[in-house]
């Protein structure tokens, strides 16, 4: 009969692969939420740079704006604050996720 010390250390030796696998598809889960800000940030810049044009465009040479501009550029311009705020939110929330979940993962690795 194995010894419960000897069981033991077969199961925890069998269960080690798989933690470090866990850690592995963890960190690539980090990776990828970075991506996802990164995205986040990347197309909040190009909403604002698309509102700067269509007001450029209406105010100036407005060709092929029907109907009351002005409100049309209020509900646009009001829509992208937002859709900012929220997406600034978020970026903020994921940002302090994966602060917290790097720390973690820095105690495993110098444990």
């Amino acid at each position: 009969h194995a010894s419960q010390s000897e069981m033991e250390a077969s199961v925890q030796s069998s269960t080690l692969p798989s933690a470090e696998a866990s850690d592995a598809s963890w960190l690539r889960g980090v990776a990828d939420s970075r991506k996802h800000i990164a995205d986040w940030e990347a197309w909040l810049w190009g909403a604002d740079e698309v509102l700067s044009k269509l007001g450029a465009a209406a105010s100036g040479e407005a060709d092929g704006f029907e109907g009351d501009k002005e409100a049309f550029i209020h509900n646009v311009r009001s829509a992208v604050m937002t859709l900012r705020e929220g997406a600034s939110g978020l970026i903020s929330d994921l940002t302090s996720i994966l602060v917290v979940a790097e720390l973690d993962v820095g105690k495993v690795e110098t444990a």
